[in-house]
């Protein structure tokens, strides 16, 4: 293992154990067993250094996303479970669940604007496939933008908002909520 993954990983396991906030870069040189300048010939402070672990966790995200499309399955199937993939992902990943606590209860900046980054990528990701599905003629034309939006925060609302106060709905569940809300809607072949 090179020496910067070292400290990207130490870095991860700091963050993960003492969030953004409570991690300096004298606990990543421990962890990483380096010194502390080590660290700066890589990274030039601690948000660059989350900038970097969060870039890596949207690639993760996105290839989460890829996986979960079967050749030959519809479209709007596929939408559906690589939506469900990542907003999985992000709810399991120990770091993605630490900042997005230490967001909402210390207001942490870094995180937040880091966070909000991270949801950007979901939503392009999501807007490029609905427009995708525009060019095909498998989407009504509509405000892509818009749209992938509203499936990002109705999805987020079922898995976390439902399902802290239900039991947690099955994979064909959620798929037959999102046919119900999103497909009879944006479903070009609809009458």
């Amino acid at each position: 293992m090179d020496l910067q993954m070292r400290v990207v990983e130490a870095a991860e396991q700091s963050f993960r154990q003492f969030g953004y906030k409570g991690t300096t870069m004298e606990n990543v040189a421990r962890i990483a067993n380096v010194g502390k300048g080590t660290i700066y010939t890589f990274f030039p402070s601690k948000e660059a250094l989350l900038e970097h672990i969060l870039n890596r966790l949207v690639v993760e995200m996105r290839a989460v996303a890829d996986g979960s499309i079967v050749a030959g399955d519809t479209f709007f199937n596929n939408l559906e479970r690589a939506l469900r993939s990542v907003l999985r992902f992000r709810a399991q990943h120990e770091l993605l669940v630490k900042l997005a606590q230490e967001g909402k209860q210390l207001g942490t900046v870094a995180v937040i604007e880091g966070m909000a980054r991270v949801e950007e990528a979901v939503l392009n990701y999501l807007r490029k496939h609905l427009e995708a599905g525009v060019a095909n003629g498998d989407v009504k034309p509509c405000n892509t933008e818009l749209v992938a939006f509203i499936m990002l925060r109705t999805y987020t609302a079922i898995l976390v908002d439902w399902e802290s106060r239900h039991e947690p709905l099955s994979d064909d569940a959620l798929m037959q909520v999102f046919h119900v809300v999103f497909t009879e809607g944006l479903n070009r072949t609809q009458a």
